[in-house]
């Protein structure tokens, strides 16, 4: 599957170009799970998401570049919105109250990532690796988390509205005050 990974991501994804459109087409499947039309909702960015160019070329330079440029720039909110981390090694990644609106981050390594209060709403996460990071916070309404590696995740305080957690296996996760309200969670379970 992750052959051409960013190949199939850029097949699948069409951007509608008029960002007044406010649509995100999923036109194919992934490991036959069926992608679903998403309509962008007019908030953040009035709806475009475009990612800083000089943020992402910092990210680009490596985690710990970026967490070096995070701790002497703490006030700094990163604008990484629409951005492409596809199979993306972010393990460890300080992305704090990030900008991440519509990001595809599939098969993406986010093991321990620090995603505290951090816009994923809309973002495309299936099959990322999500292993012990920290979402408290995070707002992932309609996110697409489908087969994503969710066990030991924080998600206290999260807001999943009408995400997809299809396959969800929460093993050991938080969910302390999570807002899961008509979250498809099909075949999903939590255990410790």
């Amino acid at each position: 599957m992750r052959l051409g990974a960013k190949n199939l991501v850029e097949k699948q994804l069409h951007l509608v170009a008029d960002p007044r459109q406010l649509a995100v087409q999923r036109l194919q499947s992934v490991r036959g799970i069926p992608c679903f039309l998403v309509q962008r909702h007019s908030g953040k960015n009035d709806g475009a998401s475009v990612a800083n160019e000089e943020d992402l070329k910092i990210l680009r330079q490596g985690v710990a570049a970026w967490n070096d440029w995070r701790k002497k720039n703490p006030e700094l909110r990163p604008d990484l919105g629409g951005a492409r981390f596809t199979d993306e090694n972010l393990s460890g990644a300080d992305l704090h109250g990030a900008n991440l609106y519509t990001a595809e981050l599939l098969g993406a390594n986010l093991w321990k990532a620090n995603l505290d209060s951090v816009e994923l709403a809309y973002a495309f996460l299936r099959e990322a690796d999500l292993f012990g990071a920290n979402l408290q916070r995070a707002d992932l309404m309609s996110a697409d988390l489908i087969l994503a590696n969710r066990a030991r995740v924080d998600l206290a305080y999260a807001k999943l509205t009408t995400a997809h957690l299809e396959e969800a296996k929460l093993r050991g996760a938080q969910l302390i005050e999570t807002d899961l309200r008509n979250a498809t969670l099909t075949g999903s379970y939590v255990y410790t």
